[in-house]
């Protein structure tokens, strides 16, 4: 499965944006990854599933928060790559990215 990482910025800390992350992550349970707050004032995301179940959820986040989000930043990381545990379980609100 591919892993993303994804960068949201705007107005995304302090309003609830990781919790939703992660309650909308459960209606798509293909998913696993973390969401964290940044010291620039964006919210990262290494998700790890189907891109289409992926692009659902930016699709479901942006909406639950209109003008919020100012910008998306996705990219695919390669193979290998993403530090993400094995046996991670949905997306999980962290403070930080979990590496290995």
């Amino acid at each position: 499965m591919p892993t993303y990482q994804i960068y949201f910025a705007g107005q995304v800390q302090g309003v609830g944006f990781r919790a939703t992350c992660r309650h909308l992550a459960l209606r798509l349970p293909t998913l696993v990854g973390q969401v964290w707050n940044m010291p620039d004032g964006r919210v990262g995301l290494m998700v790890r599933g189907p891109a289409e179940d992926v692009g659902l959820l930016v699709e479901r986040l942006q909406a639950a928060f209109p003008g919020h989000v100012r910008e998306v930043e996705q990219s695919e990381l390669a193979a290998g790559e993403d530090g993400l545990p094995e046996g991670l379980s949905g997306v999980e609100v962290s403070h930080a990215p979990m590496l290995r």
